[in-house]
This record gives structure tokens, C-alpha cells and sequence, in this order.
């Protein structure tokens, strides 16, 4: 999927309050420098292609955290601390998420 294919639905998601995007892609990175001309205020990426289950598994570590009401970066980083679980399948999974976040 292309970020032509997903500019106007997110466009429309923006305008209605969102605050945060989860991706995991191939190109994290390219994905979010992408993504900031669409101006979402805070995106989470993938440093490099993961596998699906260790995306899985930081995004269900991430929600579990998010009731907390604690900041994002504090849920970013203890879900990260979870994947260190997995990390004897996925060597390094818990530094593939990172946060970009938009100064305007």
C-alpha cells in the first residue's frame, strides 16, 4: 500500500481528532517522514522491517499501557521493555519501535 492510497483517509481521520498512528512496514522510517507532511501529531514505526508477531506483540504490550494514562513515551518504552521477552526469536525486537513526533 502506497502513502497516496492512505493520504486522504488519514487526511479525514486527522480532522476528526487523531492523535496517534501505529505502522508496521517495510520502510518505518520513509513511511514516517512521509507521514509527517500529513501532520499527525505523533506516529510509532518500525526502525526495519519486523515480523508481523513482534509488531503484534509491541502493539498489544503498547494497549495494555495506554489504560494507564501515563505519557506516550512511557508506554512506548515499557512495551519496548517487553519485547525484550521475545528477543531470543527476534534479536533486537525491543529497539524497532520508535516514536516520531510532530513539533507543530
Amino acid at each position: 500500500m502506497t502513502i497516496e492510497k492512505l493520504e486522504n483517509p488519514i487526511t479525514t481521520a486527522i480532522s476528526r481528532g487523531l492523535q496517534l498512528a501505529i505502522f508496521n512496514s517495510s520502510d518505518g522510517l520513509g513511511l514516517a517522514r512521509q507521514l509527517a507532511k500529513l501532520h499527525i501529531p505523533a506516529v510509532i514505526v518500525m526502525r526495519e522491517a519486523t515480523p508481523d508477531i513482534a509488531a503484534r506483540e509491541f502493539l498489544n504490550n503498547f494497549l495494555q499501557l495506554f489504560y494507564h494514562g501515563q505519557s506516550l513515551y512511557i508506554w512506548v518504552r515499557k512495551a519496548r521493555e517487553k519485547l525484550q521477552a521475545i528477543e531470543d526469536k527476534f534479536p533486537g525486537a525491543s529497539w524497532l519501535p520508535v516514536i516520531f513526533q510532530n513539533p507543530a
